[in-house]
């Protein structure tokens, strides 16, 4: 009896030192003996456009960028249709850093949209779909961007909603576009090659043919009443050469008369 129970005590006492030794390993040693504590992680504080300047700057969307694109897709039961236009012309004006007094104005050609057939290029552009001789182009206005709740992990860009007026067709829509907007820094990349300064948006959102007046027979078989667009934009550092109306129609210029410039002579 007296050999089982020194067995057991000492099979009790190896247990417990084994308890202590794995808590031990899995504390962790630090000064003063005490656990050592994960602390929790903080997010990135520069964010999304917080890594731009904060002041007022503009930018424009950079002619030669060859990531430049508008897409829409109409998928109907009868046809899919897709087209595209890589002639964006826009630009930004505001502080990053406030988002919500944030302007600017976006706007694609009629003409430049291509779905890669061109009988169906033309009949887009007419009666009774679209009236493009009267409003040749599509121009979204921004007035603000509102960041979503939930951020990219990365940091290093930022979701907002684009607020504005999306005008087409003779039509104005107030609108929300969701978006992904990112500022990229001047600097080097990683292989000593120039990197410049530049604003990306990438766009994600649906359009109503009936809220701009677009209508025609194969609306619903096919053409799909709701167009689904994708939009991606490189802006450059710089001002905008001149603005231009939601119809695109250039700004009447002040002339003076020929009598009251003579009279002025």
């Amino acid at each position: 009896m007296t050999r089982i129970h020194d067995r057991l005590t000492r099979a009790r006492s190896l247990g417990c030192a084994a308890l202590f030794l794995a808590s031990s390993a899995l504390a962790g040693p630090v000064p003063g003996g005490m656990p050592r504590k994960q602390p929790p992680k903080e997010p990135d504080a520069k964010k999304g456009l917080e890594l731009a300047p904060d002041k007022v700057m503009n930018f424009t969307v950079d002619a030669r960028s060859k990531r430049n694109e508008v897409v829409f897709v109409s998928k109907a039961p009868k046809e899919t249709i897709k087209g595209k236009a890589e002639k964006i012309a826009g630009h930004l004006k505001g502080n990053l850093h406030k988002l919500d007094k944030i302007g600017g104005a976006f706007e694609v050609a009629w003409d430049d949209l291509d779905t890669g057939k061109p009988m169906m290029n033309q009949h887009m552009k007419d009666a009774p779909w679209v009236d493009a001789k009267s409003h040749p182009k599509i121009v979204f206005t921004l007035t603000g961007m509102t960041p979503d709740e939930k951020q990219p992990k990365n940091g290093k860009a930022l979701k907002a909603a684009l607020a504005g007026k999306l005008a087409m067709n003779g039509h104005e829509k107030d609108v929300e576009i969701p978006a992904t907007i990112a500022y990229v820094p001047a600097g080097e990349s990683k292989s000593g090659k120039p990197i410049k300064e530049a604003v990306s948006i990438r766009a994600r959102f649906e359009v109503a043919l009936a809220d701009f007046g677009i209508q025609g027979r194969g609306v619903g078989q096919s053409v799909a009443p709701t167009q689904k667009i994708n939009v991606n934009l490189t802006l450059r550092p710089g001002k905008a050469e001149g603005s231009k109306t939601a119809d695109g129609d250039k700004p009447k210029s002040k002339k003076k008369t020929r009598k009251k410039a003579d009279s002025e002579a």
